[in-house]
């Protein structure tokens, strides 16, 4: 799944209703991502019923963060094979589409922020493998 970032900046959301979802997820003027830069999904997240991608931001490929799915254009709608659906209770915190080994990963997500080189290199092997 591929996606383009259209807008970086809360406030540039339109509807009301993502408006007032994102004020209640997120607590800055703009978010870490490029305007038009095509990013990798690698993974999908459902916050109050709302789709957040997980990309990498900037220049480091192992930042790795949710996103708001309004910031972006769905370029390539692919899901990729081998990820699994997980449902609410899931270790990541609710309803989410995630690569096959982070879904069976127990805090995987809390381990790779934490900079864990177990998690480290397992993100590695995905990143290869959902790259184009």
């Amino acid at each position: 799944m591929i996606v383009k970032c259209k807008m970086n900046r809360p406030e540039l959301i339109a509807d009301a209703k993502w408006r007032l979802h994102l004020k209640s997820n997120i607590h800055v003027d703009e978010v870490d991502i490029r305007l038009g830069h095509h990013y990798v999904v690698y993974g999908i997240t459902f916050r109050d019923g709302f789709p957040w991608f997980y990309v990498c931001e900037g220049d480091d490929p192992d930042y790795l963060r949710p996103h708001f799915s309004g910031f972006f254009d769905v370029i390539d709608p692919s899901i990729p094979e081998r990820w699994l659906y997980c449902e609410p209770g899931h270790f990541e915190h609710g309803v989410a589409l995630l690569p096959e080994e982070w879904a069976t990963t127990p805090r995987f997500y809390e381990r790779l922020v934490d900079g864990n080189g177990d998690a480290m290199r397992l993100f590695s092997k995905i990143r290869q493998r959902l790259e184009p």
